[in-house]
């Protein structure tokens, strides 16, 4: 991989895991991304919180970086859920715009600054992502 082109990486939970689309699940979700901000040589850009999985747009310095990255944010995730949905054990870019549900971007960021020309401004090219937008039907 080259740390100039941003990697998406879909994250998928088990089947007996309740929805992430929840406030206090998200709660969670935001910990870990801020746990993993301090990294150097890896850095989560931007995520979407769908019903059973998580979509993250990263970057790294290396493959071994991103490996790294992924596997600790994924334990912060799997972690907290296990501890909120009562000592489980074991776990597998928007507008600002508010959703039909009322919610909105948090107010400080729970990601790390962009360093690739792509996430930084080539994506904007086709406009910014709404918080209601979906895939198109069979394509999630």
């Amino acid at each position: 991989m080259s740390p100039r082109y941003p990697i998406h990486i879909t994250s998928r939970i088990r089947d007996d895991v309740p929805r992430l689309r929840n406030r206090e699940r998200c709660k969670v979700i935001r910990r870990a991304l801020l746990a993993v901000m301090d990294a150097t040589d890896f850095r989560i850009r931007e995520f979407s919180v769908q019903g059973n999985h998580l979509q993250l747009i990263c970057e790294a310095d290396s493959n071994a970086a991103l490996a790294k990255g992924i596997k600790r944010f994924k334990l912060r995730v799997a972690r907290g859920l296990n501890r909120q949905l009562g000592g489980r054990k074991g776990f597998t870019g928007w507008s600002h715009e508010r959703s039909k549900r009322g919610l909105a971007p948090p107010d400080e960021p729970c990601v790390s600054g962009a360093r690739s020309w792509l996430v930084k401004q080539g994506w904007r090219r086709h406009g910014l992502i709404g918080p209601t937008e979906m895939p198109p039907a069979g394509r999630e």
